[in-house]
């Protein structure tokens, strides 16, 4: 009989626990671009200095971008999506530091916590899932990385796609993966509601968080050739005609959502302002006589045409800075000549009054 230290896991989920406790509370989401926690108990708390290593697989099928040191600003490098991680540590910003195979053998450094958790207000409690189960890689497809026993305690993460993330033991320490079904720490299927359905502060900062991991993701000179893309059209794709800014927000919705309900699945800028107005939920800019004040979560809609069309999207991150929007924007064209997700936080035609700044979509999170 093997026996189950559950110390170190118990001490890392209160510690995504309190973290996240943090970025739901109006105080400050957990920043990948290294802004701290500001409330010092809180982070203090919830930095935990023991070592945890999970053998886990990120949860995203495109790369997730890594950084050189915990503040996650310096960017070094990317995980692929078939790479077998290691997790040492776990930060109250959001990071978790990694160990993650390269070319010329392993690295170690930065990423995301939220590229390998599902969620980070789990319970810390622990359960049996009461039957022997295989646990797979990620929450769609058929790779494994082991096998669950009927009596090993395990922590449930979180459930999506039919499939439940779990943390279990194994012989040399523990791993995280996906097992068929879904559980709740009462050690039976998950049937209520009340288990299941997440509030909108969690669908938001979950939907910040991932587009702010897929910074630096796109393609090469421009060739549309992206992750987003063939997920949108059912194939790989290339070339003039496949731009991808409103695919990647539409793809983002779908990770964390698993549907297209609250943003709407379409390549299609005016399109996705037309939806989002048949729902009654669009809001004209300032400039073109509103008076909504855009929040993290929503999408901002661009124009170059005095407001026929929309010709650029992306998702407000954070509230207006001196009236500069804060977004996440994929298709923009950088200085290696190649088009990608970036971040502005500063832009002059990003701006609140800017006749730039059509409106804003409000998905119902």
């Amino acid at each position: 009989m093997r026996k189950h230290n559950y110390t170190r896991i118990i001490k890392c989920a209160v510690s995504l626990a309190l973290a996240f406790a943090v970025s739901v509370s109006g105080i400050s989401l957990p920043d990948i671009e290294g802004k701290k926690i500001s409330t010092t108990s809180v982070a203090k708390a919830a930095t935990v200095a023991d070592r945890l290593p999970i053998v886990t697989y990120t949860r995203y099928s495109a790369n997730l971008r890594t950084y050189t040191d915990s503040s996650l600003r310096t960017r070094t490098g990317y995980i692929c999506s078939g790479d077998k991680c290691t997790i040492l540590e776990l930060y109250s910003n959001g990071a978790a530091k990694v160990r993650y195979p390269v070319s010329r053998g392993m690295r170690t450094a930065y990423a995301n916590m939220c590229g390998f958790f599902l969620n980070v207000d789990f319970s810390t409690a622990t359960t049996e899932l009461g039957v022997g189960k295989t646990a797979y890689r990620k929450s769609t497809g058929n790779s494994t990385i082991g096998s669950v026993y009927a009596n090993d305690q395990v922590v449930i993460v979180g459930s999506e796609n039919g499939r439940t993330e779990v943390i279990y033991p194994t012989s040399s320490g523990y791993k995280m993966g996906w097992v068929s079904g879904t559980y709740s720490v009462q050690n039976e299927p998950a049937t209520t509601p009340a288990q299941t359905v997440e509030s909108q502060e969690t669908i938001t900062s979950k939907m910040v968080a991932y587009e702010l991991s897929q910074l630096g993701v796109g393609d090469y000179r421009g060739n549309n050739n992206v992750i987003y893309n063939k997920w949108y059209w059912g194939r790989t794709v290339c070339g003039a005609g496949y731009a991808w800014c409103m695919a990647f927000q539409a793809y983002c919705c779908n990770q964390i959502t698993g549907a297209n309900d609250i943003i709407p699945r379409t390549a299609s800028c005016t399109s996705a302002v037309n939806t989002f107005k048949s729902w009654g939920r669009f809001q004209y800019s300032n400039y073109y006589g509103g008076n909504y004040t855009p929040k993290a979560g929503d999408l901002v809609f661009y124009t170059t045409n005095k407001g026929r069309t929309s010709c650029h999207v992306g998702m407000i991150v954070a509230s207006p800075v001196n009236g500069y929007l804060q977004t996440v924007e994929g298709n923009i064209q950088c200085s290696d000549g190649n088009w990608k997700v970036v971040k502005f936080i500063r832009n002059a035609k990003r701006t609140i009054y800017n006749s730039y700044v059509l409106g804003y979509g409000i998905p119902n999170y």
